[in-house]
């Protein structure tokens, strides 16, 4: 066990000297590839503009999902102003009458952004299936492409 720490704090040393020889800033390593690698097929910036790029094909599914996750994030702010309202200007007032009515459309809005809940769960998983498949179908149509040498 203790060759095995010590390969591992070996290689971790040899990672950050070849990280600590290039001339990107310590804040952005974490976004570039390590020295000696080709730099256009690593790093975040590439990833994500690779994940886009494949999202892209479903623009309804992606707009419909940003939707849905809008309206629960519209209720999660309305909620918090409705509170700010009940307390400063029901609660002194004693308005039942408002308070009733703002009770329900809090209850209303509660509805809805539960159902938006769950088909934003329903159209990410859908999005989720449909990006797998295409990176699975892409990688067998690039090995299909490989010589027998390469087995």
């Amino acid at each position: 066990m203790h060759l095995c720490v010590n390969a591992d704090y070996v290689l971790l040393k040899m990672i950050n000297l070849s990280i600590a020889k290039s001339h990107v800033p310590q804040f952005l390593r974490i976004f570039s590839a390590p020295t000696g690698t080709n730099d256009k097929n690593l790093g975040i910036f590439w990833v994500l503009g690779w994940v886009l790029q494949r999202l892209s094909a479903y623009p309804k599914l992606v707009a419909a999902t940003l939707l849905m996750l809008t309206l629960q994030e519209a209720f999660k702010a309305a909620l918090a102003f409705s509170l700010k309202f009940i307390v400063d200007d029901i609660l002194p007032t004693r308005d039942f009458n408002l308070f009733g009515l703002l009770l329900l459309v809090l209850l209303t809005g509660f509805i809805f952004s539960s159902l938006a809940g769950l088909a934003g769960d329903y159209l990410v998983a859908k999005l989720t299936t449909y990006f797998v498949n295409d990176v699975q179908m892409s990688l067998f149509e690039h090995l299909q492409t490989q010589s027998s040498e390469f087995y």
